[in-house]
């Protein structure tokens, strides 16, 4: 056992010599891109395999352990965003006339929220959609997107949290609990 722990604890010391020599641009945008595959398959798994609860799946067993994806999410919507938003930032913030194109520029980091969300919407964990939402709109107003994109983005996404709230007769009992808690308890 001890020649073992010795054994990876000298390879983790050489992995980390040569990684001093790998460029922060290169590591960076590669361990945003792994995170954001692996949270998406950890979302994918939980909606197959992941513990039901109370009607949902939000939980996957691992090593004894229950784990929640969002968690995760979290994490890896912000570096993915930090990244992109840091590398990326001439493309972005481009006062071009071509409102195609530039829209175009800003579709990555709008895909990649929109399949978490959705994924965690079909867990079904509106509240976690929405706070990788805010996530996303938070970081693209720190990264600079054109006001016009910033705006269009926000009427969409609250009119897509609306939509969804109305569908679920649950989720609009509850969002009517938060606006008047006080007259919930009367019904």
């Amino acid at each position: 056992v001890m020649a073992g722990i010795f054994l990876i604890v000298i390879g983790i010391c050489r992995l980390g010599t040569l990684i001093k020599y790998i460029p922060y641009t290169i590591t960076t945008g590669f361990t945003a891109g792994i995170a954001v595959i692996i949270v998406i398959g950890l979302l994918v798994a939980c909606l197959f395999t992941g513990l039901r609860l109370n009607g949902a799946r939000r939980w996957i067993q691992f090593a004894g352990q229950n784990i929640q994806p969002m968690e995760f999410a979290r994490v890896a919507l912000v570096l993915y965003l930090g990244y992109f938003f840091s590398s990326k930032k001439a493309l972005v913030t481009s006062t071009s006339d071509d409102l195609k194109t530039n829209f175009f520029n800003i579709l990555p980091p709008i895909l990649i929220t929109g399949i978490m969300g959705g994924l965690l919407v079909l867990q079904p964990d509106l509240g976690g959609a929405a706070l990788l939402l805010g996530i996303f709109i938070f970081m693209a107003f720190v990264g600079g997107i054109r006001k016009t994109y910033f705006l269009l983005i926000i009427l969409v996404a609250a009119a897509a949290l609306a939509l969804l709230i109305m569908v679920e007769p649950y989720r609009l009992h509850r969002w009517t609990a938060f606006l008047d808690p006080f007259a919930a308890d009367a019904k």
